[in-house]
């Protein structure tokens, strides 16, 4: 299978460019929503066979898929998947200086 020359920020820019439209998704809608962003003809996107653009293309976008969701930038619960937004922090009243 041949390599693109290092697609993923590519793959990760659509990727996030699709969840900042969501609040959330699948792992599969993620995949179709950023594969449009590639601007695949339809004969590209019909065919399958392993050595094709569709193919290659949806590859880059499930590893950084994978990526995103291992350095938490992106968040799976229980198969929805979603951006990681800023975290709110608790903290004692306490804890808070004047």
């Amino acid at each position: 299978m041949k390599q693109t020359a290092n697609g993923e920020p590519k793959a990760v820019e659509a990727i996030v460019s699709y969840l900042a439209g969501v609040p959330f998704a699948t792992r599969k809608q993620i995949l179709s929503g950023a594969l449009a962003a590639y601007g695949l003809t339809e004969e590209e996107l019909l065919d399958k066979s392993p050595d094709s653009k569709n193919c290659r293309t949806r590859s880059e976008l499930g590893t950084a898929l994978n990526k995103l969701t291992q350095q938490k930038a992106v968040l799976n619960r229980n198969g929805v998947l979603c951006l990681q937004k800023d975290r709110l922090v608790l903290v004692q009243e306490a804890q808070c200086e004047d």
